[in-house]
């Protein structure tokens, strides 16, 4: 009988042991000319993990790069009813049906050429160390408004306009532990095993293949600093779109403690929501069955969670994972992040009335990004990681 159990495992069990862990390949050119680049960081070597289709999570190596953001060739037009003047790097804002809306994108997908006030997206790629030191470093100096400080490991190296918008990049990603034994080595442990916020989709999920568990939560940081200070929230939705699912589920909105917007590491998997009976930001979980956009309503709660001055900081969880209820099956569902260039990338729309000012009026002041402390010409900057 023991022997027949045995047998009976171990096609299981050799299945799961049987991904072998992969290097993933980083490009060795820049995809743009190097006055193109707007900001750049150094990633140490880390680990991933990918999901295959009826095999289950495949670890990925991702060798030490450097990571940088870019302005690209594809202007960005006027929307109806935008208020272009108030357009920031990240942020649109709006006056429909008598109404004040803003559009707060997860990253920064905007860049504005000053020269013929036309804005441009902007996109994210990565490049190997070695790559980037040949076509990017042999010149501290870039252009006239942009310099650059050599790759140091451990250190970011940023690259910036001199007018008055930095960019930083986006925290925006999953953080997990995977393919553990039990549902409580995953889930209860407060360091992941695998971090990632370069990738154009994030998974979170509450999985279970064949005898493995794993659990990711996701990140969702936005920069909502571009709201007028003395403005009054009355509605606030955030959408998603979700590319791939398998059997569907739910997700929940938390509000996330990530140590910093512009990045993630193994140490934020305990700062989605408390472990048990986190808070809700929205009284209605998405529940996922078709791929394309779906919305959280957020509540009075979440709407208190919204930044006028910094980051809103919001995450996803699954259903199992936030009622700690062990998982049986291997649905999951994913969503766009703001590395996609599908154009579909998550966005905080925040409907809001200011002080003073009727909602049919046309005129408000605003803030622009960060530019109120970032007024001052930049050379170089550097900060430890």
């Amino acid at each position: 009988m023991i022997i027949l159990i045995i047998l009976l495992l171990l096609p299981s069990f050799c299945l799961a042991q049987s991904l072998e862990p992969v290097v993933k390949e980083i490009p060795s050119t820049l995809k743009c000319e190097k006055k193109a680049v707007l900001f750049s960081k150094y990633i140490a070597q880390k680990t991933s993990y990918e999901f295959i289709e009826d095999i289950g999570f495949r670890e990925v190596i991702i060798p030490e790069h450097m990571y940088y953001l870019y302005r690209t060739n594809e202007e960005v037009p006027v929307e109806k009813d935008e208020l272009i003047e108030k357009r920031t790097k990240n942020a649109q804002f709006f006056i429909q049906d008598g109404k004040r809306i803003g559009k707060f994108h997860v990253g920064e997908p905007f860049y504005l050429n000053r020269k013929t006030r036309k804005w441009y997206r902007t996109a994210n790629e990565m490049i190997t160390v070695q790559g980037w030191e040949t076509h990017a470093l042999s010149f501290d100096y870039i252009k006239p408004q942009m310099w650059i400080h050599r790759v140091i490991p451990g250190m970011v190296s940023v690259v910036c306009a001199t007018e008055t918008t930095l960019y930083s990049g986006s925290g925006d990603g999953e953080v997990g532990r995977y393919l553990k034994t039990t549902w409580a080595k995953v889930r209860d442990n407060p360091d992941g095993t695998a971090y990632d916020y370069e990738d154009p989709v994030i998974e979170p999920v509450a999985y279970k293949y064949l005898s493995w568990y794993s659990c990711a939560r996701a990140f969702v940081p936005i920069d909502t600093s571009a709201l007028p200070d003395d403005c009054t929230i009355t509605d606030a939705k955030l959408y998603l779109y979700y590319n791939s699912i398998s059997g569907g589920g739910q997700q929940y909105l938390v509000q996330s403690s990530q140590a910093s917007p512009t990045e993630l590491t193994t140490g934020d998997f305990d700062e989605c929501g408390d472990l048990d009976n986190p808070t809700y930001g929205s009284d209605d979980p998405i529940g996922i069955w078709s791929i394309g956009w779906e919305h959280f309503t957020l509540n009075a709660t979440g709407i208190g969670w919204i930044s006028k001055t910094s980051w809103t900081l919001l995450g996803v969880r699954e259903y199992n994972d936030v009622t700690d209820t062990t998982p049986t099956n291997d649905y999951y569902a994913q969503f766009y992040s703001s590395e996609s260039e599908s154009g579909d990338n998550p966005y905080l729309l925040i409907t809001y009335t200011e002080a003073g000012t009727s909602s049919s009026s046309s005129s408000s002041t605003t803030t622009t990004g960060v530019s109120s402390t970032t007024t001052t010409t930049v050379r170089r900057i550097m900060m430890m990681e």
